[in-house]
């Protein structure tokens, strides 16, 4: 679980794996569903679909709950660098996507499948967001548009799982699959 403080509401995201769409067995009630890929909501069972529950609290208690579909496929888990707030927003990304929900409402401002295939960490990053995704890093606006993308020979893990990825003095420092290191500028230009 993720928790987040703004002002006088805390932010708590988890992960609802087993949520089915419309069932009576659900453990938890939301206030609404939100899809990141319509094509997929009138489907009963996304159950390869990451399902993130979104709570928002105040100093009087509950005040909501939603639950985030990502797509079908595309099975991440809420981690560390999963969501940030911005403003009176959350930023979070799940499978492919990348969304914006206002605080305290829970609606949401914008939405985008990114070229990523699955985002695995979130930053801000020079007025913007910037995605590590597992084939691309990505730079997305405040406003939800793709500002640039950057792939390199291999994927953008370490079979050793350490630190592939790092932002040092406006630089982008990532390694891939094959240990290349690649060094971006803030406009995502190789500078190596």
């Amino acid at each position: 679980m993720i928790i987040h403080y703004l002002n006088e509401f805390t932010i708590k995201i988890s992960e609802y794996t087993k949520y089915s769409p419309s069932s009576s067995d659900n453990i938890n009630n939301y206030q609404a569903e939100i899809w990141l890929n319509e094509h997929e909501q009138n489907w009963t069972n996304p159950m390869y679909a990451s399902k993130y529950c979104i709570e928002i609290h105040n100093s009087n208690g509950f005040l909501m709950k939603v639950i985030v579909i990502g797509p079908n496929g595309r099975i991440t888990s809420i981690g560390e660098r999963s969501t940030l707030i911005d403003d009176d927003n959350l930023i979070l990304i799940i499978g492919d996507f990348i969304c914006s929900l206002s605080i305290p409402n829970l609606t949401i401002n914008w939405k985008l499948g990114t070229p990523c295939i699955t985002c695995f960490k979130l930053f801000k990053f020079d007025n913007a967001y910037l995605i590590h995704g597992e084939i691309e890093i990505t730079k997305v606006s405040r406003k939800g548009l793709i500002e640039w993308s950057f792939s390199g020979r291999d994927v953008f893990v370490s079979p050793e799982g350490g630190n592939e990825f790092e932002i040092r003095d406006d630089l982008i420092y990532i390694h891939d699959w094959e240990k290349n290191l690649y060094i971006l500028n803030k406009d995502g230009k190789l500078l190596n």
